[in-house]
């Protein structure tokens, strides 16, 4: 049951009645903005939740973006359901466990090569990426500090490695992008695709991060 910001004691209201019929239990689900019918959500006060998700995506739950106000009401029905004992279980999904949910299952079906790093934040795999003259330079370093597990592709143009070494290109007038991948599988063949790719700032760079 989407909650519905603004709602609060109606939500409660109906959790008890819900708990008083013996109902086995309730999925709390973030309310969301199904990016279409928006003079609806404008005449009624609806708010997106900022920021949205970061990562776009054609992600199989329809849900679009998350409305604000939606996910704090929601768990604080969590909190009514405790207090008050609810012997019917209350779960609560967000927009974003959804998401993720989704990411997590495709990156890990498949053994992930040794210059990707799966993300514990938002499951999607990353590698750092150069380009052009910056290919060289790169490498040299990379090979200077013992590290080879690197994929250089010649006919597209870049360099890429595992985000970890990232820190190794301090004051070395690089330009890193980080890369982010989802696996896809269509007719039976495996792909790696690309969704964003942003500018690293390398000085400030932290794995636990990203």
């Amino acid at each position: 049951m989407p909650v519905i910001p603004k709602t609060l004691e109606k939500m409660k209201n109906i959790m008890f009645y819900l708990e008083q019929i013996g109902i086995d239990g309730i999925n709390l689900l973030e309310f969301c903005f199904p990016l279409t019918n928006e003079k609806e959500y404008i005449k009624r006060g609806f708010m997106l939740k900022y920021p949205p998700f970061q990562t776009y995506y054609n992600y199989w739950y329809a849900g679009g973006l998350a409305i604000s106000g939606s996910e704090e009401e929601s768990l604080e029905l969590l909190k009514f359901a405790s207090e008050n004992k609810f012997k019917m279980g209350v779960f609560y999904c967000s927009l974003a466990n959804k998401h993720l949910g989704q990411i997590y299952q495709q990156n890990t079906l498949y053994p992930k090569e040794k210059w990707q790093y799966f993300s514990q934040n938002d499951y999607f795999l990353k590698t750092a990426k150069v380009f052009d003259e910056d290919i060289f330079k790169a490498t040299e370093i990379l090979k200077q500090n013992g590290i080879f597990e690197y994929y250089h592709n010649q006919d597209l143009g870049f360099l890429e490695f595992h985000p970890k070494y990232i820190n190794l290109f301090k004051d070395k007038y690089i330009d890193i992008g980080l890369s982010s991948n989802v696996i896809e599988v269509k007719n039976d063949e495996v792909y790696l695709r690309e969704l964003k790719i942003q500018k690293v700032k390398i000085n400030d760079f932290n794995l636990k991060n990203i």
